[in-house]
């Protein structure tokens, strides 16, 4: 039964660890995509990159 719990554990952890770096991975697309001026936010208004004349 202790070799059960502690591969059960073992097998959390490693989930736990592979949900951060999903997470962290997404959060640095994210970031990436901001900084190149592109928001996914749908309630903000539009922006225009340039002028038209």
């Amino acid at each position: 039964m202790a070799v059960l719990v502690t591969l059960l554990a073992v097998v959390v952890a490693l989930l736990a660890l592979l949900v951060a770096g999903v997470l962290r991975s997404h959060a640095e697309i994210l970031r990436s995509l901001h900084d190149l001026g592109v928001d996914l936010d749908p309630s903000l208004p539009k922006r225009t990159t340039g002028s038209r004349t």
